[in-house]
């Protein structure tokens, strides 16, 4: 069994797993990372030793994120576009993720069945945070490895008109879990708002159009684009699963938008998240 603390217990094979802890902005938050960094170097892990600024490009960020095996985001409740920038290439990258906040209703998450983001206000958080490491990177007692195994789970976000379309969707749930391992997420229905607030979370999106209207899949792909933007997930992969006759004519789909006319090419669509899911966590 491999141990989770220093001492004879920590297997040398840990020592390849490096974490990238992102510097925020705020001093309490620098404190917060300089306690977590001493505990999970004490369990045996490495941190990503290059120092990473707001005056570094884009490029220098993505390979240090690239070259770890998960990461840590420190947030709070004041405006912090480095450390937005940090978690948004994160959530891009689809690595094991952390949300640290000193916002008890944080809402930002990691990628790929990341946990939610942990409370800095809680009774020990840097212990909440390298417990939460461990288990994303398969360490610690069997029974936290089976509490953390959604972790290696991807997260498709999927769509369509319940009142219409609901058998074709319980069809596709089902057959999507069924090639998985995945995870599939749905638009919160208590706001026009909040209805793609967890796509950032998802490593792809797919939406089903079957007997629902042209208007529905107008409204829908609008609201899809919206949250694109607004989350900055550019490089989403995401598709149309069409089973319909209606014309797809008018349809504005963004040109890197995949159409699945079959179940076949959606099988394919599937295996590609896989696989891509797979390597970015190797």
């Amino acid at each position: 069994m491999i141990g989770t603390g220093s001492g004879p217990n920590t297997n040398t094979r840990w020592l390849s797993k490096v974490v990238f802890l992102a510097w925020p902005n705020e001093a309490s938050l620098q404190d917060e990372r300089k306690t977590l960094q001493s505990e999970i170097e004490g369990r045996g892990l490495r941190i990503y030793p290059e120092a990473i600024t707001h005056r570094d490009p884009d490029i220098r960020l993505r390979k240090a994120l690239e070259e770890s095996s998960a990461s840590v985001h420190f947030v709070g409740a004041g405006r912090d576009e480095f450390a937005d920038r940090q978690l948004q290439m994160a959530v891009q990258l689809g690595k094991p993720t952390i949300v640290a906040s000193s916002v008890q209703a944080e809402t930002r998450r990691g990628p790929m069945g990341s946990p939610d983001p942990i409370w800095l206000g809680q009774g020990n958080p840097t212990i909440a945070i390298a417990n939460a490491l461990d288990r994303g990177l398969g360490r610690g007692r069997r029974e936290e490895r089976s509490a953390g195994a959604g972790l290696g789970k991807t997260k498709l976000f999927l769509v369509f008109k319940e009142d219409e379309d609901y058998t074709l969707g319980l069809s596709l749930r089902q057959r999507i879990q069924n090639r998985g391992p995945f995870e599939v997420l749905e638009p919160k229905r208590d706001s026009a708002d909040a209805r793609y607030e967890e796509l950032a979370q998802a490593r792809a999106a797919l939406l089903c159009w079957g007997k629902a209207g042209k208007s529905w899949i107008h409204k829908e792909l609008d609201a899809l684009n919206r949250a694109t933007v607004h989350h900055k997930l550019y490089d989403m992969p995401r598709a149309v699963y069409l089973k319909t006759r209606s014309a797809t004519g008018g349809i504005e789909l963004v040109e890197s938008d995949r159409l699945l006319r079959s179940e076949v090419e959606l099988d394919s669509f599937l295996g590609e998240l896989r696989t891509g899911a797979q390597g970015a966590v190797a």
